[in-house]
């Protein structure tokens, strides 16, 4: 007995000593592969590397629609060619492409060639998830671009308590992107439909039963502790909105929006504590809120100008009648549903599209009717019977329904509107702001900061700017040289004595949002020039101006504000300023030379434009000095884009033609 017992030590300390070399390797191997990961490329390398030596791909004559993707795995970048079909996209290769430090040929493939020139299926090689790149995706994750990705970057990551402040973020993202697609079954992109909520109902509220709503709270909070203590590791961390704090009070926000639509109100409203805003941000959305007029529906784009305005709201009361809509959101049925219905003191919008419409998944992209679009406009009232008429309506855009891109509402008896639409298809989004502002004849419709995308919809000729909100009218608006008109009596005002600006203009962070106020700024300051409001102008240079710590925030188009300093005589602000915008355009110029070419020389172009408006600007106020210094400038920087366009012939033949055209008016 007494040899049996030591040899079951003998044993258990083997299994014992086994065991701890087998952890010991997983975490070697895991740590090997986060170290691996903090050494490949940047994304943009790879992304610019694969639109620079693979212009084009033929693909088999077989009637398949195919795409390419880019996936990102602990080894290395794979491309993936995918067959859609239905909305379900399937690999059906996956290639190598950069791996043990080096990039491999793609042509590699017995179905896929790559730099085709002629054949019958020959299309431009563009990855699908090229915004993803841009975004930094990429970038943040070990693993990324593949259906449950996150699964895989939480195994990798959730048993290492010393991550590097961007895994740890990739870690609160990965379990954040985990709930999202969880909950909604795969919404968001890259879900492989595991795990997918059981909810009570397709559309309506309530529907968690009480162990759903304790898993999704529980969920949640692990996301929030995440970021939680990515905001006590480095609170200067910064992220894609702003800082880790901002990101953490988004997370908050965003529970709380979910469980308000999918939910309550009375639930959304116990779960949101913990909000740490900044106050500029806190001010801003404040001035939002009260730019609006009363019961006005508040169209915004991003997480800073919903979440921060809706935290106004539900924490603080302010002005709780403005109903708030992220038009990000609005393609959601479950969303559009919840806007009939009022949201603390703000009214319903009435939707004249049925809900069955808004509830079909086949409408979330409804294509034109290309081969019978009509000229004659048709009234937004009619959206829901164009729909009626087609019994189905493709997600393929190349299919459609709609006889018309003219749209007109007839917001009184004598206010009738109409709208070009422009693109090839029109999402859900789209629709439901085409009929909410006809079903709601006398409630006013507003849009943050970011208006473009109101252009996007043919509204532009509606659009008036007040202060930082872009205000739809009842009537088409004076021809502007930009995107909008300007109110620009109430903009004055709005900035001179309305808007907290000392909070943002204290804020030492690099964002947007600074962005948005300086380009209002100096679209009010110019409109102002051009009536011939002087003092008005020069006031709205000089605030805007108080934005700019040091020349790499200056912007471009800050040229505008010198003609403003010497009509006002304030040469040296003049001459100031000019100074400074030189020092930006050889910030510009350095920064545009190491894109590529067909991304950095319309920027190049653009830039060389605006220093010689300046140096006119200089030379018609006998600024010759300054001028002719600009001069030398401009000619350094043409021997520097002549030969960064040397292998491309149209493009330097054009840049030379521009040179020749400036030269000659100088002459």
């Amino acid at each position: 007995m007494k040899h049996l017992f030591t040899l079951s030590l003998i044993l258990l300390a083997a299994c014992s000593s086994s065991n701890s070399k087998s952890e010991d390797s997983k975490e070697q191997t895991e740590n090997a592969s986060i170290i691996k990961h903090s050494n490949f490329p940047k994304s943009q390398t790879i992304l610019e590397s694969f639109k620079h030596n693979y212009q084009s791909i033929s693909y088999p004559d077989d009637g398949q629609y195919y795409s390419l993707s880019m996936t990102k795995k602990l080894d290395g970048y794979y491309l993936q060619i995918n067959i859609n079909n239905d909305g379900q996209t399937k690999m059906v290769e996956e290639l190598v492409y950069w791996k043990d430090e080096v990039f491999h040929d793609l042509n590699q493939s017995d179905r896929f060639v790559f730099n085709e020139k002629s054949g019958p299926r020959v299309y431009t090689a563009n990855l699908s998830n090229e915004n993803d790149f841009r975004s930094g995706y990429f970038d943040i994750y070990p693993q990324y671009g593949y259906d449950g990705w996150y699964y895989d970057v939480i195994d990798l990551l959730k048993d290492n308590s010393e991550l590097s402040d961007t895994l740890l973020y990739a870690y609160a993202r990965a379990l954040d992107t985990k709930v999202q697609n969880e909950f909604t079954c795969g919404q968001f992109g890259y879900s492989d439909g595991k795990n997918c909520y059981d909810l009570l109902s397709k559309h309506g509220q309530n529907a968690l039963t009480d162990d759903l709503l304790k898993r999704f709270i529980e969920e949640k909070s692990e996301v929030e502790a995440a970021f939680k203590k990515l905001v006590k590791q480095n609170p200067d961390f910064q992220t894609i909105v702003g800082s880790i704090g901002v990101k953490t009070s988004n997370t908050i926000m965003d529970q709380y929006l979910v469980l308000d639509y999918y939910q309550n109100q009375e639930t959304a409203m116990a779960h949101f504590e913990g909000c740490d805003y900044p106050e500029f941000l806190l001010s801003h959305a404040r001035n939002m809120l009260m730019s609006c007029p009363k019961d006005a529906v508040l169209f915004t784009f991003g997480d800073n100008d919903t979440y921060p305005v809706l935290y106004e709201q539900v924490k603080n009361g302010y002005r709780t009648d403005v109903r708030v809509v992220n038009l990000s959101l609005a393609n959601v049925p479950r969303y559009i549903s919840r806007l009939r219905t009022p949201h603390l003191d703000a009214p319903g919008i009435e939707l004249n599209v049925p809900k069955r419409i808004y509830e079909d998944d086949k409408y979330s992209v409804i294509g034109f009717a290309e081969d019978n679009v009509q000229s004659s406009s048709i009234n937004t009232n009619e959206l829901a019977e164009e729909i009626r008429q087609t019994d189905s309506a493709p997600n393929n855009p190349e299919f459609g329904i709609f006889r018309s891109r003219f749209f007109k509402c007839d917001k009184t008896d004598d206010k009738k509107m109409l709208w070009k639409y422009t693109d090839n298809y029109m999402y859900k989004s789209v629709m439901m702001v085409y009929d909410a502002i006809a079903s709601n004849p006398e409630r006013a419709f507003v849009f943050s900061p970011g208006g473009t995308k109101s252009m996007a919809m043919g509204l532009q000729d509606y659009i008036q700017q007040e202060g930082m909100l872009n205000v739809l009218k009842t009537e088409e608006a004076p021809s502007s040289s930009f995107l909008f008109t300007n109110n620009t009596d109430v903009s004055y005002t709005r900035f001179t004595e309305d808007y907290e600006l000392n909070p943002l203009l204290a804020s030492s962070a690099e964002n947007r949002l600074k962005y948005h106020y300086a380009y209002s700024l100096a679209f009010l300051a110019d409109q102002l020039m051009e009536d011939n409001k002087l003092d008005s102008a020069q006031n709205m240079a000089d605030l805007k101006l108080a934005f700019v710590k040091e020349p790499k925030d200056l912007h471009i188009t800050d040229h505008m504000f010198v003609p403003i300093y010497f009509e006002n005589d304030n040469t040296e602000k003049a001459l100031e300023l000019s100074t400074k915008l030189m020092s930006k355009f050889e910030l510009l110029i350095e920064e545009y030379l190491q894109k590529p070419t067909n991304e950095g020389y319309s920027y190049l172009r653009s830039t060389v434009s605006t220093a010689f408006n300046l140096r006119q600007t200089l030379l018609d106020n006998d600024e010759s000095t300054l001028a002719n210094e600009l001069k030398e400038t401009i000619q350094s920087w043409e021997k520097s884009i002549q030969a960064y366009l040397e292998n491309d012939d149209k493009l330097l033949i054009e840049f030379e033609q521009m040179m020749n055209h400036f030269t000659r008016g100088e002459n």
